[in-house]
């Protein structure tokens, strides 16, 4: 679970998207629309305006931390390959 105070009035998709680095749009729909969001202590399950100083509380699905496998690797590039749900710039990070 990651838990954050909301800065400005916002969606609560953007918010999440800001606040959870590296989670794609889609998932964060996900979660909110199978109501694994609360907002203030009460689960929401569509994307609501929330104002500066709300509460949101994520429950996250088990993190894999093997955002990607890698397919060829040499000196000069690597090939990879992300999984679903992950963004390629959480994927760049964690390779840096």
């Amino acid at each position: 679970m990651k838990t954050f105070i909301n800065e400005k009035e916002q969606k609560l998709s953007k918010s999440c998207l800001l606040n959870l680095g590296g989670i794609s749009y889609s998932v964060i729909m996900g979660y909110i629309k199978k109501k694994d969001v609360k907002v203030n202590g009460k689960r929401v399950n569509k994307d609501i305006i929330i104002f500066s100083g709300d509460k949101v509380e994520v429950y996250l699905k088990e993190e894999n931390k093997d955002f990607y496998s890698s397919v060829f690797e040499d000196d000069n590039i690597l090939v990879i390959n992300k999984k679903v749900g992950y963004t390629s710039e959480a994927v760049f990070e964690s390779i840096r």
